[in-house]
């Protein structure tokens, strides 16, 4: 079978390299493996760029270093909002509140949404676009395999991913 690496010896690395070409069954029936057996796993050559990966966690860290006044412009309570800065939550069972910045927002289709999101920094819209057509593309050749290996039917993935659309930075 084509290579499986197992990462700190807690969950497999699968390759997704190997979906594109001779190696794909055995690709395959890892996901399976990985999921019956370690509920999760990592991804390597799954097509997004270093490049991209680095241009994104620039952005983010970017935005969640503007001052808080520019930020809190994007604060809601309220979780169905189409991007909401949220800034965290409270543990019921501690009685604390949990405090942790992200900002939700949708992103399909992007033209539906790319209007509402942040303008600063200035390089969020077209980062966060590119990032997120590399990363749909990368989800749709994962679910087809994962569905592949469960003998799902194609039209299944589109039906999910219709109203897939909200991410999280």
């Amino acid at each position: 079978m084509y290579g499986l690496e197992i990462w700190e010896g807690t969950l497999p690395i699968i390759d997704m390299g190997g979906l594109h070409g001779p190696h794909r069954a055995d690709t395959i029936k890892h996901l399976a493996n990985a999921c019956q057996h370690y509920g999760g796993f990592m991804l390597k050559n799954h097509g997004i760029s270093e490049k991209l990966l680095g241009d994104i966690m620039s952005t983010a860290r970017e935005f969640f270093h503007l001052p808080e006044e520019e930020r809190m412009k994007l604060y809601s309570p309220d979780p169905t909002s189409l991007i909401r800065l949220a800034t965290g939550f409270k543990d019921e069972k501690q009685n604390v509140f949990v405090s942790r910045e992200s900002l939700k927002f949708h992103a399909h289709p992007i033209e539906k949404y790319v209007n509402l999101w942040p303008t600063n920094p200035s390089s969020y819209r077209e980062v966060v676009s590119e990032y997120f057509v590399a990363a749909k593309r990368a989800e749709i050749t994962l679910l087809e395999a994962l569905f592949e290996g469960l003998g799902m039917q194609r039209k299944s993935i589109d039906q999910i991913l219709d109203n897939h659309g909200q991410y999280a930075l």
